[in-house]
């Protein structure tokens, strides 16, 4: 499955976007949202991934409107396996609660780490209760992105994937080697990541290769 990432900064562009999708993350640190606004979005479309990466709002905001959303409907929400044990007690008690998924992730925009690293950080997103483990790692040589793609021979629900250039390849073959989903934009230009993909263009690859293996 793909899931478009959707980082517009007013809620009514968030929704009419998310609206064309059947799985769609929006990125609620792209905007300030207010409490209302953040139902607004959740309440109404039922494949909504919440995000909120730090830098936009104080942590309390932060966790308040990742909360929101979770009440309102999101199926999934996102938390860095760096917060905070009392944060992530509370999203996950939440998401217990309301039926979400809850997807530890892990963030490297510099690098992949060594095998053993990656597996450890997996364990830890693991033991902090996650439905859904999410790395993600600059890839900068064709070595990092089969460390990352192992990942996969974990009995996990998991989502690894490469950050760049060198990272696309991950990307494409995340769905294909039994990821939960992987990224996409919707269009030129509104990337979240760097080496994110436009959803068409994602699509036809897919496409293409699940014709190929038939």
């Amino acid at each position: 499955m793909i899931c478009v990432s959707i980082s517009e900064k007013d809620a009514a562009t968030c929704l009419q976007k998310a609206l064309k999708y059947e799985l769609a993350e929006i990125r609620l640190d792209a905007g300030h949202f207010t409490s209302q606004e953040v139902k607004q979005i959740f309440s109404s479309h039922a494949g909504l991934v919440a995000t909120c990466r730090p830098g936009t709002y104080n942590q309390q905001e932060r966790i308040d409107l990742l909360l929101e959303a979770i009440r309102s409907g999101a199926a999934y929400v996102d938390i860095e396996t760096e917060s905070e044990a009392s944060e992530l007690t509370l999203i996950r008690r939440q998401a217990q609660l309301s039926g979400a998924k809850l997807i530890v992730s892990y963030h490297n925009y510099r690098e992949t780490p060594p095998e053993e690293e990656l597996h450890h950080i997996a364990d830890t997103c693991a033991r902090q209760g996650a439905d859904v483990i999410k790395i993600a790692c600059m890839v900068n040589n064709p070595a990092d992105n089969a460390r990352l793609m192992g990942l996969y021979n974990r009995n996990e629900k998991m989502i690894a994937i490469g950050m760049g250039p060198e990272g696309i390849l991950s990307r494409i073959a995340a769905p294909l080697l039994g990821a939960e989903f992987t990224f996409a934009a919707p269009d030129e230009g509104e990337a979240t990541a760097p080496g994110q993909l436009k959803i068409n263009a994602l699509k036809e690859i897919i496409h293409s290769i699940q014709k190929t293996k038939k």
